[in-house]
């Protein structure tokens, strides 16, 4: 009988470890503001960069223009309404954590996040399907990483 009643206490405190694990993390996330993503997604020049007339997702990346997105906190569905108005497709999330880049330019990522631009039909039938791919990459909430560019 002592065993049942110790295997019901140590089943108690992790169930209460696991409360207080999850509530404080859902307490941090929700202490982001993405206001600032969103002024920053819908003010010039990101508001048509990625439409044919926009000058080329290539500027989006982090060592140019997309610079101004690292540490900015976003939501996945920012970028998926950001990309969807100008034409892109989403295809897929992941959820790998760590560091990631190359040795020049590391950045931490624990999700990230794919789009494509399609090409036309007869060229897609050919060719790889994107004509352009984007993705951003994410730690803690807060962007890390833009690449984006042509797929030849």
């Amino acid at each position: 009988m002592v065993v049942v009643w110790s295997d019901i206490a140590a089943s108690l405190r992790l169930a209460v470890a696991a409360i207080v694990l999850s509530s404080s993390t859902a307490v941090a996330q929700s202490v982001l503001d993405y206001s600032e993503c969103d002024a920053l997604l819908s003010s010039p020049p990101f508001d048509d960069l990625l439409t044919d007339d926009g000058g080329g997702s290539g500027e989006l990346n982090s060592d140019r223009l997309g610079a101004a997105f690292l540490g900015v906190a976003c939501s996945r569905d920012q970028f998926v309404r950001y990309f969807a108005d100008a034409g892109w497709e989403f295809l897929g999330e992941s959820f790998n954590q760590g560091e990631s880049g190359p040795p020049s330019a590391r950045f931490m990522t624990d999700y990230s996040i794919a789009f494509c631009k399609p090409r036309s039909r007869p060229w897609r039938w050919i060719f790889y399907r994107c004509r352009e791919m984007a993705g951003v990459a994410f730690y803690e909430g807060r962007v890390t990483h833009v690449n984006a560019g042509l797929n030849l």
